[in-house]
């Protein structure tokens, strides 16, 4: 076996071990896709993403009541309600600072942005307690968290 032939078999090889490990990543994905079309006998019965009998009433539980106390669709408006003006106001601030940062040269900036750089390293437990205290003296304890200014990662990514 001269290079060129070992050359492509490991180029084979190295094909096949990537497929069989991405098929093992993807795996559990497809399975929960296909376990929403079971029955819940049939879930637990095999580990086959598909059914012979396919249905829809996982979907039609869920979107009714869940559980009997939960409606789908009001969590999700509820989710929602908090997620975008987060993401939003944080977006706009973050990149009002960056910009700050990246383009103006004015007394402190190097003190500053060491602050800022420091606030990454602290995890968020961390900063719950001066957070809510800081919240609570601006009065927005139990309003929507539309706060932009917890998130240093958002600033330096």
């Amino acid at each position: 076996m001269n290079y060129t032939q070992r050359q492509k078999l490991a180029t084979v090889l190295k094909y096949v071990v990537l497929i069989v490990v991405g098929f093992v990543m993807v795996y559990p994905l497809i399975w929960m896709v296909g376990a929403t079309f079971k029955t819940n006998n049939e879930i637990f019965s095999n580990l086959t993403p598909f059914t012979a009998h396919p249905t829809l009433d996982g979907y039609k539980n869920a979107m009714n009541d869940y559980g009997g106390q939960i409606n789908l669709f009001k969590a999700m408006i509820n989710t929602y309600s908090y997620v975008l003006p987060k993401v939003f106001f944080t977006v706009i601030s973050c990149t009002i600072t960056a910009y700050g940062f990246g383009r103006f040269n004015f007394v402190g900036k190097n003190v500053l942005f060491s602050v800022l750089m420091a606030t990454l390293f602290l995890p968020q437990v961390v900063m719950n307690v001066p957070q809510f205290i800081l919240y609570n003296k601006f009065g927005w304890v139990d309003s929507p968290p539309i706060s932009p200014f917890d998130n240093p990662f958002a600033v330096c990514v």
